[in-house]
């Protein structure tokens, strides 16, 4: 083909509007930044913004989207952990002690809390006692365990005699079936229904892992 051909072929309305695909353009006038664009055929390119924080593109099998890393199983997708050394005194209520957030979970992951608490038990008139707790949000991760019902995971008493004792406590919980998303862990602690004496809280820790299916 000459230049002089090349030149009576050209067709200026080509370059009027967007470009379409079947002449090499793109089929649409812009592309919204950080965008990753996809092709769609013969139709104009489409594009997928990004997702939320630690998301990847993913394949379905059909269509890209933005979610959350698969990950193999037993792998560990993420641990969170937080001490504290403050006292602090309960009642009959169930307080919290220490909160871990975790953020992105998978629904198909499991969440594993582990935690340690050293409780000084200030007793004047004997059988002072104090329980522990897990839950995941609102949930009792612990219900059914323990000495009630009411399922503390841990618990130690000073039976009768009255002095002040230190009790070293510490236990794991597993949740197999944690909320998708954000998601907040507490270890909580009371003291003994009826019980008189207060339970002075001493050295803490509470550390929850993500673990892929």
């Amino acid at each position: 083909m000459t230049r002089a051909r090349q030149i009576a072929n050209f067709d200026p309305a080509l370059f009027a509007t967007d470009v379409p695909v079947a002449h090499g353009g793109t089929g649409a006038s812009t592309h919204t930044a950080n965008n990753v664009l996809i092709g769609a055929g013969t139709s104009a390119i489409t594009s997928i913004a990004p997702g939320a924080d630690g998301q990847v593109l993913t394949s379905t099998g059909s269509v890209w989207q933005s979610e959350a890393a698969a990950g193999g199983g037993g792998k560990v997708l993420q641990v969170k952990s937080i001490f504290d050394h403050a006292g602090q005194s309960f009642d009959t209520d169930i307080d919290t002690i220490l909160t871990v957030q975790l953020t992105n979970v998978l629904s198909d992951s499991t969440c594993i809390a582990f935690w340690h608490l050293v409780i000084k038990l200030t007793n004047e008139t004997g059988n002072a006692g104090f329980e522990a707790y897990i839950y995941r949000d609102s949930t009792n991760l612990t219900a059914g365990e323990g000495s009630d019902p009411s399922g503390p995971v841990s618990w130690c008493s000073s039976g009768e005699s009255p002095g002040y004792f230190n009790w070293p406590l510490s236990g794991q919980v597993e949740d197999d079936a944690p909320t998708t998303g954000t998601v907040n862990y507490y270890l909580k602690g009371s003291r003994f229904a009826d019980t008189p004496i207060i339970s002075a809280g001493g050295v803490s820790s509470l550390t929850v892992m993500e673990i892929a299916a």
